[in-house]
């Protein structure tokens, strides 16, 4: 009886401790999982950002680097056009992408198409569709950088202004935010794109480089939502996301004027914006009305500390962003669903495991009690058996023992007793 208790105390501890950690894994597996989740958040938003900053780059280098002002336009000299188009091709890793170049003067001036073979700008007969962007482009307050029908950048060119003045901001009354006056605009410049390059090439290779495990389906979306490039079908709630086609300049650098003119000339070369005064801190928006409704655009000035004494380098920066997002929308989706599917998923399938290898565990424990109690019930009959076999097999030998007995003694004399014997 003792032995029953100590067995079945011994037994239920065992399960009980096995349950225990049952419990403590799970609770392990959940923080692991949150950890694991939050790894492949900030791992998608990270892989998002930098497909978003590469396809911004290949476009803000097609864009920015035939910047240039009404002196190249009105000798006219493409001697500067044409180094830039060199220096493009030779430092772009896709060189089709740009399909061509169409410049439109101020005005009725007829527009010029870019010859690549003559290496030249002249008249001649457009698509409608391009033909048709000359009056959208001409109304500057709905004016946009990037025209997604027909695939074209547009840039508008400006008249040299003193000292290297981009942009200035006037003071106004006290209350009234910083008005941000941009140049008159001379003619506009296109840069039709390829669109069979960008979503046939450009995309996958942006794809396959920053998502190649194949984790992620990737996708990208217009401003209204329809498809521009979805290998692996549409997505309808992303993981994380990203800005395309912003044209946007990242940053505008401020330099204070106590520059050597060596000093002015390597700074030229810099990208951003080259101003002639320090400009206050300051963060404001500002509504225009237009015959596409009500716009609201927001400027950020961030002023830095400058270098120490004796070295050149940054003195401020300003970013400049508007509101209605960018063309395009990058969407980026687990293959599972989403991330909380996955790492939910993944967590149960490790759960389930552990709870497997518990039940097969508690299942042995009882297999073996259960065996040993059986053999012990076995063993219990078999002790029964012989003792009832040893008692049968005794009782006539005792006979038989003490009638032998008798007869060696002589107490049975009698020869018919004998006989009976």
């Amino acid at each position: 009886m003792k032995g029953s208790w100590v067995t079945t105390f011994a037994v239920s501890g065992v399960i009980l401790l096995l349950t225990l950690f049952l419990g403590l894994q799970y609770n392990w597996l959940r923080q692991a999982g949150a950890a694991e989740r939050d790894r492949m958040q900030r791992r998608a938003d990270t892989d998002a950002k930098s497909f978003a900053e590469d396809l911004n780059r290949e476009i803000q280098s097609a864009y920015f680097n035939f910047q240039t002002n009404t002196a190249a336009w009105e000798d006219p000299d493409w001697t500067e056009f044409n180094e830039r188009y060199d220096f493009w091709k030779g430092k772009t890793q896709y060189p089709e992408l740009v399909r061509e170049f169409i410049y439109f003067p101020k005005g009725d001036r007829p527009a010029l198409r870019y010859d690549p073979a003559s290496r030249l700008f002249a008249s001649a007969e457009l698509p409608a569709e391009v033909n048709a962007l000359r009056a959208i482009i001409a109304d500057r307050t709905n004016f946009r950088s990037f025209y997604e029908d027909i695939n074209a950048l547009v840039m508008p060119v400006h008249p040299p202004e003193r000292e290297m003045e981009r942009i200035v901001l006037r003071r106004t009354p006290a209350g009234e935010p910083p008005k941000v006056v941009m140049p008159e605009n001379y003619g506009s410049l296109v840069i039709l794109l390829n669109r069979e390059v960008l979503t046939g090439k450009v995309l996958p290779d942006l794809a396959s480089k920053h998502f190649p495990e194949g984790n992620f389906k990737v996708a990208v979306s217009n401003a209204g939502g329809e498809a521009i490039y979805a290998p692996a079908g549409p997505i309808e709630s992303a993981d994380a996301k990203a800005e395309l086609i912003d044209l946007t300049p990242d940053n505008m650098i401020f330099f204070g004027e106590r520059k050597t003119a060596e000093k002015v000339r390597s700074l030229e070369r810099q990208p951003g914006v080259l101003v002639r005064e320090r400009i206050e801190s300051h963060t404001f928006t500002r509504e225009e009305n237009g015959s596409g409704g009500v716009r609201e655009g927001k400027f950020t000035i961030q002023l830095q500390p400058g270098p120490p004494a004796g070295e050149s380098g940054r003195t401020s920066v300003i970013a400049a962003a508007t509101s209605g997002g960018a063309p395009w929308t990058l969407n980026v989706q687990h293959v599972a669903g989403s991330i909380d599917s996955f790492s939910r998923n993944e967590l149960w399938k490790s759960y389930l495991i552990g709870l497997g290898i518990y039940l097969l565990l508690v299942g042995s424990i009882i297999a073996i009690v259960l065996s040993a109690m059986r053999a012990k019930r076995f063993a219990q009959r078999q002790i029964d058996f012989v003792s009832s076999v040893s008692h049968e097999f005794r009782t006539p030998l005792s006979v038989i023992y003490s009638a032998s007995e008798n007869l060696a003694d002589g107490i049975a004399s009698d020869r018919e007793q004998v006989v009976r014997y």
